[in-house]
C-alpha cells in the first residue's frame, strides 16, 4: 500500500486513501496489505522523539479498516534516511539516530499492544543499507525485538536481510536465541532491467528499448535457483519466508507482467511463501488512481496461475 504514508514524492506522494480503497483490495482477492510508514518524518527529532498524535491516529484508522476487511496488515519503518538509505543527517549523528529508531518502535508496540496478535505484523526496517552491515542490522534487530517483547512477546515480527532486502544475503541473519516467532523477508525483482526498465532512478535499467519477459526456459532458470536457494535455506533454519516485494514498472508491456506474475505466484506457492506484491499504485500499480479501476489482467495472472 505504498504512496500513502511513506513520504515518497516520486511514487504517489502520500494521496489519501478511502474506506473504498481498502473494501476494494480486499473484494481483488488479496488477504494482507504492507503500508510503507516512513514514521521518521512524523517525529520529533530531540530525545524522547515523540510521534506525532495526529500521524497515530491516521494510522490507527488505516489498521482499523484493513481489519475491518479482513485484511492481516503489517506495519515497517520504511525510508529511514539515515539508517537504511544512507543519507547524511544534518541533525542528529549515527548513534542518535539509532537511539531515535528504538524509540519509535517503543513507542509504537506500546501504541498497539492490544491489537490481534494473528492480524497486526510488526516490520522492523525496510531494505536495510550496507552502511548498516549484517552485524550491525542483527544487532540492531535484537535490540528492537527484546524493546517489542516487553509490550507484545505474542507479536509476529518480519525482518529484513542485509544489503538492500536481498535473498542472497539471508545467511547472514542471525536471531535472538529462542525467538521463533519471526517472518523473515526478502525483496526480489530480478530480472531489474525488465522490473525496473527505463526508471530514472535505477541506472543500471536504463535500456532505452521495452523489454519483453516471454517466459522461456532461460528466462525462468536463475529465478528459480534463486528461490530454490531461498526454500533450502527456510527449511534448514526452520524460518517461515516472506517475499515482501516484487512486481514489475508499468513500462513494461502487459502481456509480459502477465506471465511473469503467474510465473512468480506459482513458485512461490510451491515453495510455500507468502507475498506481497510492489504495489497498489504508482509506478508499479496494479490499480489506477485516475480511472478508479484494476488492471484486471495483473490481477487475473496474480490469482490464477
Amino acid at each position: 500500500m505504498n504512496g500513502y504514508v511513506d513520504a515518497n514524492p516520486v511514487d504517489g506522494n502520500d494521496a489519501p486513501m478511502t474506506e473504498a480503497d481498502f473494501q476494494g483490495i480486499a473484494e481483488a482477492g488479496f488477504q494482507s496489505v504492507r503500508i510503507p510508514t516512513t514514521w521518521v518524518k512524523h517525529c520529533a527529532k530531540e530525545a524522547p522523539y515523540t510521534i506525532d498524535a495526529d500521524f497515530f491516529q491516521k494510522m490507527d484508522w488505516t489498521i482499523e479498516q484493513c481489519l475491518k476487511n479482513n485484511l492481516a496488515v503489517s506495519i515497517d519503518q520504511h525510508y529511514y534516511p539515515a539508517i537504511n538509505m544512507g543519507e547524511d543527517d544534518p541533525d542528529l549523528t549515527w548513534e542518535q539516530n539509532l537511539d531515535r529508531i528504538k524509540s519509535l518502535w517503543t513507542q509504537i508496540a506500546e501504541h498497539y499492544k492490544d491489537y490481534p496478535n494473528d492480524m497486526l505484523f510488526f516490520d522492523l526496517l525496510n531494505e536495510p543499507n550496507m552502511r548498516l552491515g549484517a552485524d550491525g542490522l542483527n544487532k540492531l534487530h535484537a535490540e528492537l525485538i527484546a524493546i517489542i517483547r516487553r509490550t507484545n512477546p505474542g507479536r509476529t515480527l518480519i525482518i529484513g536481510t542485509p544489503n538492500l532486502g536481498q535473498t542472497w544475503t539471508l545467511g547472514e541473519l542471525k536471531f535472538p536465541e529462542n525467538e521463533w516467532n519471526i517472518i523473515v523477508q526478502g525483496h526480489y525483482y530480478l530480472p531489474h532491467t525488465f522490473t525496473h526498465q527505463n526508471l530514472e532512478y535505477v541506472p543500471s535499467a536504463m535500456v532505452g528499448h521495452q523489454v519483453e519477459w516471454h517466459g522461456t526456459e532461460n528466462e525462468k532458470a536463475p529465478i528459480i535457483r534463486d528461490l530454490d536457494f531461498c526454500q533450502r535455506w527456510s527449511e534448514q533454519s526452520s524460518r517461515p519466508l516472506n517475499i515482501g516485494e516484487y512486481g514489475v514498472c508499468l513500462k513494461a508491456d502487459q502481456q509480459s507482467m502477465n506471465r511473469y506474475f503467474s510465473f512468480m505466484q506459482e513458485q512461490f506457492q510451491l515453495r510455500g511463501f507468502s507475498s506481497h506484491i510492489w504495489a497498489y499504485r504508482g509506478l508499479f500499480g496494479l490499480y489506477d488512481l485516475q480511472t478508479k479501476k484494476w488492471n484486471q489482467e495483473s490481477i487475473q495472472a496474480l490469482t490464477n496461475f
